[in-house]
């Protein structure tokens, strides 16, 4: 249906009270933010939330002892490996959904190691992107990672039942059980012994083709089957 054309003055008067109302929004806004603003030169805090008026977390930043665990929807489920302080990000419904996180430090025979880690998460699951970068010594490791995961939310309450020293068959059934599945899709980066690598895998987490550069120069690009046979090399 059309609707009649509005006359001009009319269209005028609209618009300056329309104006008018959005310029005292403005204001009022203004005003109340500057009620809130607290300003300190130095704050020393082990963990700080950011939220919500409601009071729905949407970030959190913590020190290693003050970790948050996981929390999906406000409710907290003990982390079961996670050692460094960070960030974490939560989505309006106060869910974790990635994070950074670092740590370093000099071993006792003198050995150093620094990393860190952003990460993305897919709804109600684990990271689906992550970007890495460790050294330990004078190993390094570092790029990005892509992840499937299953689109059933994870169990995080029976994830965190898993005892830290449940073999490895009691691990893979829990995991399964807590739809907590990681399947790999794509890595590029820099491996552990110094290759420069490109590496696509299908559905089923099967490598099918990567492209590498050694330390020494060689590059090669390989494509294989299903069975993780090599079915041709291309090379300079």
């Amino acid at each position: 249906m059309s609707t009649p054309a509005m006359p001009v003055f009319l269209a005028a008067l609209a618009g300056a009270l329309v104006g008018g109302c959005a310029v005292l929004t403005a204001v009022g806004t203004q005003a109340r933010a500057d009620e809130d603003t607290v300003r300190m030169g130095h704050l020393v805090v082990e963990r700080l939330d950011i939220v919500e008026p409601d009071g729905t977390i949407r970030q959190a930043l913590y020190s290693k002892a003050r970790d948050p665990g996981i929390l999906i929807r406000g409710q907290r489920f003990p982390h079961p490996s996670r050692t460094q302080s960070g960030m974490l990000f939560f989505n309006d419904e106060g869910s974790e959904v990635g994070g950074l996180v670092y740590a370093g430090e000099r071993a006792a025979d003198g050995t150093p190691s620094s990393g860190g880690a952003l990460s993305f998460d897919a709804y109600e699951q684990d990271q689906i992107v992550q970007v890495i970068g460790v050294k330990d010594g004078e190993r390094q490791l570092s790029g990005m990672a892509v992840n499937d995961r299953p689109m059933a939310p994870m169990d995080f309450g029976l994830l965190a039942s898993l005892p830290a020293d449940a073999s490895e068959e009691e691990a893979a059934r829990v995991l399964a059980a807590a739809n907590a599945q990681n399947t790999r899709r794509g890595f590029f980066g820099r491996t552990w012994d110094g290759t420069s690598l490109v590496e696509l895998r299908d559905g089923e987490g099967r490598k099918r083709l990567d492209m590498r550069v050694t330390p020494g120069g060689e590059a090669a690009i390989r494509f294989y089957d299903e069975t993780g046979t090599v079915t041709r090399t291309l090379e300079p």
